[in-house]
């Protein structure tokens, strides 16, 4: 139930809600690929912004893998870190971004942020 949950929160927090990797780990569905798909599909990114993502996600999938693998974690600190994570990200991307595109971003974060909360709830309801 905790790996199930470990792989719902990755997904969620990262915008994919991918029915197959839920029996997966997070490296095997691939969360680089799915965030980059996401993000492009969501602002319609040029292959320059592409190329300057790609990095950041990188490092962003690295760093959420870790915290993904530390059994020491509880759910609600694996989900405050998953965030920390996903704001630095978040901060480095919107540079990035078009003025025209900025806007859909910050709803990208405000979904993301409300999922977040949710989760939180139900993390502390777990504990």
């Amino acid at each position: 139930m905790k790996r199930f949950m470990g792989i719902l929160v990755m997904g969620i927090i990262g915008g994919l809600i991918l029915p197959s990797a839920l029996a997966q780990k997070v490296d095997e569905y691939n969360y680089f690929s799915h965030r980059l798909q996401k993000v492009d599909t969501q602002l319609s990114l040029t292959s320059e912004q592409k190329a300057k993502l790609k990095p950041i996600l990188e490092q962003e999938t690295g760093e959420m893998e870790v915290v993904y693998g530390n059994p020491a974690l509880s759910q609600s600190q694996k989900l405050k870190k998953y965030w920390a994570i996903m704001n630095k990200s978040n901060a480095s991307i919107k540079p990035l971004l078009t003025d025209e595109q900025k806007p859909a971003f910050e709803n990208m974060q405000k979904e993301l942020k409300q999922k977040y909360d949710e989760l939180m709830q139900q993390a502390k309801k777990g504990s």
